[in-house]
């Protein structure tokens, strides 16, 4: 994740606290919840919960998964729980929630690095293209005035070279 990063250079490394708190983000998120019930929840239940509604099944599912800090701290500590008739289950379900949401916080924190250096590249490409236009520019002014100065030389008749020393 901070491969390239450096304390010195345009892409600063995530610290241990950005990837903590994006990840407490996502542990929070309705979307979160919404993705494990639709993959996890949904299909293990029995067939005769199909009829009752999805919303039904979601308040239920969100009354049953808890999250919330330990202590007074919301950066601190969270507890993720899940109350279900089997423990396993429970058990199972808290750990392929918590992996979730950590697969998701990877996901998202490669996609802003990538974003970053990106955007990173196109500045530095932005400004190595000014510098060459601008050389250009400089360059074809300093061959315009050595031609017009060639072309005074010329027309006034000089053609040997004239040395100019320092001494007065």
């Amino acid at each position: 994740l901070n491969y390239g990063r450096a304390d010195k250079s345009d892409l600063k490394p995530f610290s241990v606290e950005q990837v903590y708190k994006a990840f407490l983000q996502n542990l929070q998120s309705e979307s979160q919840r919404r993705v494990f019930f639709e993959s996890t929840y949904l299909p293990a239940l029995p067939s005769t919960s199909v009829k009752t509604p999805h919303g039904a099944l979601y308040n239920s599912f969100s009354k049953d998964l808890t999250i919330a800090p330990v202590g007074k701290e919301e950066d601190g500590r969270w507890s993720v729980s899940l109350q279900s008739n089997s423990p396993e289950r429970a058990m199972e379900w808290v750990d392929l929630y918590v992996r979730q949401v950590g697969e998701s916080t990877m996901r998202e924190l490669v996609k802003k690095a990538k974003k970053e250096a990106t955007v990173l590249c196109r500045n530095i490409q932005l400004e190595i293209d000014t510098l060459r236009e601008s050389s250009r520019r400089v360059r074809q002014d300093n061959i315009s005035r050595i031609r017009e100065a060639l072309a005074i030389a010329k027309s006034s008749g000089l053609q040997d070279t004239v040395v100019f020393s320092g001494n007065g």
